[in-house]
């Protein structure tokens, strides 16, 4: 794992939430974290996986917030469940956000599917 490439980070300090993603959910979770921040007043923290297997970056980052959305076009959450295995612990801190209608995602489906979770509907 020393040699993949290392996910990209945004940190944002004492953000309680964050957002894990990959792929082609990364434009939708920029686009998302924009709305949390211009509609909401909520700072949300970004990892951008670009590899597997996990890299220790990826671990530290969820132990950090109380939450971490893992975005993802897929009808079973496959890289949530991954993301389980290799936790222990901290797994409890993960929630899905599955967007699989045959559609590319957009920011507003991820933003509502957070906004409803959190419950500040």
């Amino acid at each position: 794992k020393q040699y993949v490439p290392k996910p990209e980070i945004d940190l944002k300090p004492g953000a309680k939430i964050g957002y894990l993603a990959y792929g082609s959910s990364h434009l939708a979770t920029l686009e998302s974290l924009h709305h949390m921040k211009s509609e909401r007043g909520i700072d949300v923290s970004y990892l951008r996986l670009r590899a597997l297997p996990f890299t220790d970056e990826v671990f530290e980052f969820i132990a950090t917030h109380e939450r971490v959305y893992v975005i993802e076009q897929n009808r079973d959450g496959q890289m949530a469940d991954l993301l389980r295995l290799a936790l222990g612990e901290d797994a409890r801190k993960l929630r899905k956000v599955l967007h699989y209608d045959g559609l590319p995602i957009d920011a507003r489906f991820v933003t509502d599917a957070v906004v409803d979770a959190e419950g500040l509907g």
